[in-house]
């Protein structure tokens, strides 16, 4: 089985002509993955315990990751939060694809 990418993501050359009906799923995004906001807060919660009632507070109005990561700027905890989110999305997108069988190579 193959995994493909939106069009928008992919280079048009790329997509092969039987998308539609070929052995294709196409890869959640990033909310069914549970790494949205949820994923912010838990990391607040564990390297900004200080601040997780701020960014709880952040997340309950628009521009909430402006200011989310305005905050992290400041604690100097960005790349910190770049390098989390980043292996979180790999733990998540390894279980999606052995929850439906898809083999890794």
């Amino acid at each position: 089985m193959h995994i493909s990418m939106d069009a928008e993501h992919g280079d048009s050359e790329d997509v092969p002509d039987d998308l539609e009906t070929g052995p294709y799923m196409t890869l959640p995004k990033k909310a069914d993955l549970d790494l949205g906001r949820d994923l912010a807060i838990r990391f607040a919660a564990e390297r900004l315990p200080e601040d997780v009632e701020a960014v709880v507070g952040f997340f309950r109005r628009r521009g909430a990751y402006g200011k989310f990561k305005g905050l992290l700027e400041r604690k100097r905890k960005l790349q910190e939060w770049f390098d989390y989110e980043d292996a979180a999305r790999e733990s998540r997108l390894r279980e999606w694809c052995a929850e439906n069988g898809v083999k890794l190579v």
